[in-house]
């Protein structure tokens, strides 16, 4: 409602620079200033912040398969 920009969902990031895990990726501060100048220079004029604190995510389960190794999951 108020314009805000909430998230960022940038593709192949990877070629800016290395990202060796999986799943939720903590990004440092040099690599959150590359990903600024990269935006920047693709004219947006908003900037990420490197905020470390916790979030509440939200997810959706679409599927489900009995895990081979319990008895309750």
């Amino acid at each position: 409602e108020n314009g805000e920009t909430v998230a960022w969902n940038i593709f192949e990031v990877s070629s800016l620079f290395e990202i060796a895990e999986r799943g939720q990726v903590f990004l440092s501060d040099e690599q959150v200033a590359r990903l600024n100048q990269e935006l920047q220079a693709e004219g947006f004029t908003e900037e990420i912040i490197n905020d470390k604190e916790p979030k509440f995510v939200v997810g959706e389960i679409v599927d489900m398969v009995a895990h081979p190794d319990s008895d309750h999951l």
